[in-house]
């Protein structure tokens, strides 16, 4: 449940851009946290008629949750229930990367929305050195993206994605 409670956290306006309302798990969350939202019936009219004709998101890493015993609601708080992975390796920043990471994802929006994927933003940060010639070797980043292309190729050509 744990899982479920981070994706619900993480991606909970993905269901508002695209269903037009907000889900009724993040409505009963803001209630248990005693949010007040000042919801108008035209803010819900406006909700319900600029829904998204396509889902837009950036990937960087993959994120990875546990529950403790001290969690039963499964209350989800970034960063404090995040764990690393031990099998993958991690930027000089701590980004875990994680190139299959992006084909989960591309999997999640389609099964979950069944409409076209644009990824806005996806490559690797580092802190670049300048060579003496004035190039920098990011071998590291080139790397990554072929690995993220890689897998982005899968969930297209293997998984059924229909990727803008």
């Amino acid at each position: 449940m744990m899982s479920v409670s981070a994706m619900h956290r993480r991606y909970w306006f993905t269901d508002v851009h695209v269903r037009g309302s907000y889900p009724l798990y993040m409505l009963n969350y803001f209630d248990k946290q005693g949010f007040n939202l000042d919801i108008t019936e035209d803010d819900i009219d406006l909700l319900q008629t600029g829904c998204v004709d396509y889902i837009g998101f950036s990937y960087y890493m993959s994120f990875v949750t546990k529950a403790t015993e001290d969690n039963s609601d499964f209350n989800y708080v970034e960063p404090h229930h995040l764990v690393k992975k031990p099998y993958i390796k991690t930027s000089e920043w701590g980004w875990q990367i994680d190139a299959i990471g992006i084909r989960y994802s591309l999997n999640w929006f389609w099964d979950r929305f069944q409409l076209p994927i644009f990824i806005v933003e996806n490559s690797f940060g580092a802190v670049d050195s300048v060579e003496s010639d004035g190039m920098i070797d990011d071998q590291y980043r080139i790397d990554y993206l072929a690995a993220h292309i890689r897998e982005m190729n899968k969930a297209i050509f293997e998984d059924g994605i229909d990727l803008i």
